[in-house]
């Protein structure tokens, strides 16, 4: 428990996003996904840099700057589902109301989890298949099986919190709780 001058982290809102900071492992990944952010645009800014004042651009960069964007977009999607902060159109929304909106938005969640695992299966046959082979990247010695690999743990990750998340909603759905809503 916070003393009187310790701020209550649980009951604090991140200044950024407007959400709690969360638990250890989501402000682990919210790090690791602003570095890689900022190591992206920092060799994007050298290179520039070094390309066009000193004739003298950074080997490699743009392959580099590729992986690192890959490597924010997977770190992203986790942030993304656990905060269930995900880009909507809701184009058809107004159409689907009552039992069918409540379908709708359940069908679309079973969607998103069948979606994430096999992008998860996916690239970890890709990694597998690339280790096995030994490929590198065609512009760059740098092998492609670890960033396949980060890909399919952060896809497979995104898929168990959206499967928590739908369990969650289900043990909801089909547990009255007392007090809410007028159930008993």
């Amino acid at each position: 428990m916070p003393g009187a001058d310790e701020p209550d982290l649980e009951n604090e809102l991140d200044a950024d996003s407007g959400l709690p900071p969360g638990p250890v492992y989501v402000r682990a990944l919210r790090v690791l996904t602003a570095a890689l952010l900022f190591s992206m645009m920092a060799l994007g800014f050298s290179d520039v840099v070094l390309r066009y004042l000193f004739n003298a651009p950074i080997q490699g960069a743009l392959p580099i700057m590729g992986f690192l964007l890959g490597l924010v977009v997977f770190t992203s999607l986790p942030l993304v589902s656990i905060s269930n902060r995900h880009i909507t159109v809701d184009l058809f929304e107004r159409a689907f109301t009552g039992k069918l909106g409540v379908g709708v938005r359940w069908f679309v969640s079973l969607a998103n989890i069948a979606a994430t695992a096999f992008i998860a299966q996916r690239m970890a046959a890709f990694a597998i298949r690339r280790y096995e082979m030994g490929q590198m990247s065609d512009m760059i010695d740098i092998e492609l099986w670890p960033f396949a690999a980060a890909f399919s743990i952060l896809t497979g990750l995104t898929c168990f919190i959206l499967v928590v998340q739908f369990v969650a909603r289900l043990y909801r759905a089909l547990v009255p709780h007392p007090g809410v809503h007028g159930k008993t």
